[in-house]
């Protein structure tokens, strides 16, 4: 699955989904030839669900053993 065809079946915040669509942009337009500042909504978006999926994932297993 494409990761814009699974963006946009998601319903994300407004200024967030605004980041993502302008990253994808310059993605697609640049290569990656240097480090760019971070887009805090982004980095704590994915920070936060990393954080959920993980704990989500290591309770799942607590549950198998």
């Amino acid at each position: 699955m494409l990761f814009e065809t699974l963006l946009n079946s998601v319903s994300l915040e407004p200024e967030l989904q605004k980041e993502i669509n302008n990253l994808l942009g310059k993605k697609k337009v640049i290569k990656e030839l240097k480090k760019e500042p971070r887009i805090n909504i982004i980095s704590t978006f994915l920070e936060e669900k990393f954080a959920y999926f993980s704990d989500y994932v290591r309770k799942l297993s607590d549950n198998e053993k």
